[in-house]
């Protein structure tokens, strides 16, 4: 199992899937429990590096749920009228496909 960062407020949020082939089985790995999930595994730091290199397809092989239509929803969403702050919503309510950068939005 592989886990994959996107930023969420100050600091990264790590994210997983249960199954990658279910995009509704994400949950959120705390920063200094990624031990508890991946044993042996610890958060030293965070390098980022920017790059005018395309983005490559190896994130749609894996996860092939991107490839689904543009505007199609794979994640779970509130039924209409349903308001809530988005601090009370659930990781997968949050979350869309263009966060991923094999969605090609960058």
């Amino acid at each position: 199992m592989r886990f994959w960062m996107f930023s969420a407020d100050r600091l990264p949020t790590f994210i997983a899937f249960g199954d990658e082939k279910d995009p509704k089985s994400i949950f959120k790995i705390p920063t200094g429990d990624i031990g508890k999930i991946y044993p042996g595994v610890r958060f030293r730091g965070l390098d980022v590096e920017i790059t005018n290199d395309p983005v490559t397809s190896k994130l749609r092989e894996r996860l092939t749920w991107l490839n689904t239509p543009r505007g199609t929803e794979v994640f779970e969403r509130d039924p209409p009228g349903k308001l809530r702050a988005a601090r009370d919503k659930p990781l997968g309510f949050l979350i869309t496909k263009s966060h991923f950068f094999g969605d090609g939005s960058r």
